[in-house]
């Protein structure tokens, strides 16, 4: 097994803190008797067993508190694959126990220079498995399907690592991605486009148009922009984007900002 992944991967123990949900031991109770439950922890194991292996894990956090022990979750599972231009492939499967969700199969890329997990646009196969007693096989070969897709991205990020962007063109980028992300923000003057291209390392100063993606997914995903302003008291005083923490608009705004990035491609090619 290759350091990187046993570095990240996580026991069940460990996924147990980050992830209660995964291991609830039978639905909410609002669930009817046709629901056929089967466990992420169950689903978990059988895709341990096939080489898939969980590095991240994340839960959502209802309003109901009912509900937190059957909440959705998001894991991003990893093959031993040795890093390719620094990036490796990845499943993301979202599941929950309280009927928001089935069992979800998206195809990520993960990018060790800044510890970033990316997920592929809807042009990539999605899988989708209901809660039957067939869920466990069913995701199996739905991994096994979403990791060649995965692949497949990295070779898409291989073309745009490939082409170089303009001030301009980098400019439309941020601002499609700051219009997802700030759209229904009360800060979306006090966070511009602008800041969103800004390299938080030295290795994502380049200009190639999946650098430039990279940084505007970090800044839009992880927060941490920062702008001084003056209050209504005409004080100075900080804000700081915040990391998006829902699953579904982590999903959606990940998703949408490498379409973004394919559109750009595709108009660079044309």
């Amino acid at each position: 097994m290759n350091f990187n992944l046993s570095n990240a991967l996580l026991s069940n123990s460990m996924l147990a803190q980050k992830v209660p949900a995964a291991f609830a031991s039978s639905p909410h109770a609002a669930r009817s008797s046709r629901y056929g439950f089967v466990p992420t922890s169950e689903v978990i194991d059988a895709l341990r067993h096939e080489g898939f292996y969980p590095v991240s894990a994340t839960q959502a956090t209802p309003r109901d508190d009912g509900r937190l022990a059957f909440a959705k979750h998001m894991i991003r599972f990893r093959r031993d694959d040795d890093p390719v231009d620094g990036l490796v492939p990845e499943v993301i499967m979202v599941n929950s126990h309280d009927g928001s969700s089935g069992y979800q199969l998206m195809a990520g890329l993960f990018r060790f220079v800044c510890l970033n997990g990316l997920m592929l646009s809807v042009k990539y196969t999605q899988i989708s498995v209901a809660h039957r007693k067939e869920a466990v096989r069913d995701v199996i070969e739905g991994s096994y399907t979403v990791i060649k897709e995965a692949r497949l991205g990295m070779a898409q990020a291989a073309a745009m690592s490939k082409v170089e962007l303009t001030n301009d063109e980098q400019m439309l980028l941020a601002i499609a991605a700051h219009r997802e992300r700030f759209a229904d923000s009360s800060f979306a003057q006090s966070f511009t486009p602008q800041m969103m291209l800004a390299a938080r390392r030295p290795q994502d100063k380049a200009n190639d148009l999946f650098t430039v993606m990279n940084r505007i997914q970090e800044h839009a995903i992880r927060g941490g922009l920062r702008v001084w302003e003056r209050s209504k008291l005409n004080r100075m005083q900080k804000r700081t984007s915040r990391q998006v923490q829902g699953i579904d608009q982590s999903v959606d705004l990940n998703r949408k900002i490498w379409q973004f990035a394919e559109q750009m491609l595709a108009l660079k090619a044309a």
